[in-house]
């Protein structure tokens, strides 16, 4: 793929390079605020060459190209001349409050990568204890079961730092903030049950370990602290008294408010969370007919990253969301390849292989979504139809989710737990995957590859 060339194409349907207010990427999708929005040539941008589809967002231009968007943002920076703060995301109070659940996805993604590591071990004990081939009263059971459970202990440290770099914080002192709070000291006043003040005011007795919205919320409070001391004090007294004064006002506002705050919120959040549980052989499925239409539109990541965090940091698991969209995510893909064998388009194809590639192994949906699912009706209710399929299989068995991973089959293991079986996992999967592969590969026709050409 040429870069350059698409970097050049991109500028001249946008207005050029002086007309972007901001330029971002995430996995996926290439982020664009312009300063005048009549500029943008959406026709034009779709016909750029990699360029699979465009959505607005509200003021930001979505450009999907697929996993590959790091090296198109890489080329795209260093071929024109942008301020610092071009392409600086803007992060302020007001925007991390309209954008919370966006806000709190970034700031869980540190800890996505060893969380993987941690519950694909956690799996494999789980595994080999069903089949008898270790005992759980062992002591290397035990063993590599703390060593796995160890990234959720201290998974508000994860928080800190990814809060901190959300908002260009010093991520060691935000850590610290936290680490207050995890003192084995202050831990052990918890355990004993032992009362203790802080200037005469009672400290609540809060088990912070696993505890995520305690982290979040005092972390951004001590990021907002941090940046607005480095505006007021001089330069040169700035590495002695941020620091101090970060945590010498921060222990008192995280021991006496914010863990009581948080934790109430918390126990409020997990009402209406646990009821929903009791209906998840009706709210799996619907999820997972949704997942690729919440996706197409960017609504996946507010909602998901929320709800998830909410599930894992109460239960442990997350019995609705990520079981919902690992079927989609199989659907999806078995859509994918029933059109690679059946096309005569030998682009299509290449498509069809590298987006089944990318949902089933890499959890990266967009390129399957736009350039496969939505091309076609028959693929449309394929998918779907796969969906509810295994949509319903997960939910009545009740099949859950003990870690934040992605959605892809590499990581069936982390769906196998004490109360969702591997079994049970594997046959909804199979079921998504068989049903939209034969509707695909008995209805396809090259013929239709524009749903609104399509007759029924």
């Amino acid at each position: 793929m040429d870069y350059k060339k698409m970097t050049q194409q991109i500028l001249a349907n946008i207005g050029g390079e002086e007309n972007i207010s901001n330029v971002a990427h995430c996995a996926t999708r290439f982020r664009l605020v312009l300063k005048d929005e009549s500029k943008f040539n959406e026709d034009g941008i779709k016909n750029i060459d990699g360029i699979l589809n465009v959505i607005k967002v509200g003021s930001q231009f979505q450009l999907i190209v697929g996993e590959n968007v790091k090296y198109l943002y890489a080329e795209f920076i260093k071929d024109i001349n942008l301020d610092s703060d071009v392409t600086k995301p803007k992060h302020s109070i007001k925007d991390i409050i309209i954008n919370m659940g966006t806000f709190v996805g970034g700031a869980v993604g540190p800890a996505i990568v060893p969380m993987i590591g941690g519950g694909l071990i956690k799996a494999l004990l789980t595994i080999l204890s069903q089949f008898g081939l270790m005992s759980s009263a062992s002591d290397t059971y035990s063993i590599l079961w703390l060593a796995a459970d160890a990234v959720m202990q201290f998974w508000p440290l994860f928080a800190a730092y990814g809060v901190a770099k959300k908002l260009d914080a010093t991520p060691t002192l935000i850590m610290y903030v936290v680490c207050i709070t995890l003192s084995p000291a202050f831990a052990n006043y918890v355990n004993t049950a032992t009362n203790v003040t802080l200037f005469g005011l009672d400290i609540p007795l809060i088990n912070y370990y696993n505890n995520f919205l305690p982290a979040l919320f005092s972390a951004i409070i001590a990021c907002y602290l941090e940046k607005w001391l480095r505006k007021v004090l001089p330069d040169i007294i700035q590495s002695l008294l941020v620091p101090f004064i970060v945590v010498l006002v921060m222990t008192p506002i995280s021991l006496l408010f914010v863990g009581r705050f948080a934790t109430l919120l918390g126990e409020w959040i997990s009402i209406p969370l646990l009821a929903l549980v009791d209906y998840s052989f009706v709210i799996v499925p619907l999820l997972a007919i949704l997942m690729p239409f919440l996706i197409m539109f960017a609504f996946h990541a507010p909602i998901f990253s929320f709800v998830m965090v909410a599930y894992i940091g109460n239960f442990g698991y997350d019995p609705l969301f990520m079981p919902a969209s690992l079927i989609a995510h199989t659907a999806m893909g078995a859509v994918a390849l029933a059109v690679a064998i059946k096309t005569k388009v030998n682009k299509t194809r290449g498509i069809a292989i590298s987006s089944c590639s990318s949902v089933w192994l890499g959890s990266i949906s967009e390129p399957v979504i736009f350039g496969i699912v939505i091309q076609n009706k028959i693929n449309t209710l394929a998918t779907m139809a796969g969906a509810l399929a295994g949509g319903l299989i997960a939910g009545i068995a009740g099949i859950k989710c003990y870690a934040l991973v992605g959605s892809g089959l590499l990581f069936i293991p982390t769906f196998v737990g004490a109360e969702s079986s591997l079994i049970a996992v594997l046959l909804a999967c199979l079921a998504a995957a068989v049903v939209a592969f034969i509707i695909t590969f008995m209805f396809y026709n090259d013929k239709y590859t524009d749903t609104a050409d399509m007759e029924f």
